[in-house]
This record gives C-alpha cells, sequence and structure tokens, in this order.
C-alpha cells in the first residue's frame, strides 16, 4: 500500500491504477497497453517525467517485460503488493 500521505495525486487514488497496470504487464497481457492510455495522465502526476517516457515507449513497442521493469522502482518506493 501506499503511505497515505503519497496514496492521492490530484484527488486520484493511484495505487489501484498502478497494482492493475502491473498485473497486466506481469501476466504479459497486451490489454495493459490500453490501460495505460486511459490512465497515463493520473500516472503522470505520480513518476517522473522519465519514468513516465520510458514506460509509454516500452508500452508502445508492447515491450510488456520491459515495462514491468520500468514501473518496479515505483512499486517498491511505494512498497505496493501485487
Amino acid at each position: 500500500m501506499l503511505p497515505e500521505q503519497n496514496k492521492e495525486q490530484n484527488g486520484v487514488d493511484i495505487e489501484p491504477l498502478i497494482i492493475k497496470l502491473a498485473a497486466l504487464l506481469k501476466a504479459d497481457d497486451s490489454e495493459a497497453v490500453d490501460y495505460f492510455e486511459s490512465v497515463k495522465s493520473n500516472l503522470l502526476v505520480a513518476i517522473s517525467i522519465e519514468e513516465y517516457e520510458n514506460l509509454e515507449k516500452a508500452l508502445e513497442g508492447y515491450e510488456l517485460d520491459n515495462a514491468l521493469n520500468i514501473l518496479q522502482p515505483f512499486i517498491d518506493k511505494f512498497n505496493i503488493v501485487l
């Protein structure tokens, strides 16, 4: 779980967004690409620009393993349990 002070970004609870995206990536499910598109504006306020751009590039190339690797430090940083 994210610490309470970081759990919400601009009034949006980002923890379930990260959990779902990570689960789709772990399952090697290409739906992760569409899901990212639907939540990317919320993620942008929670992760660095560099992480965001790298994640977007990996997903656009359907490099799901790479996308999960990019997301992993963020998952670890906020102690998100998948």
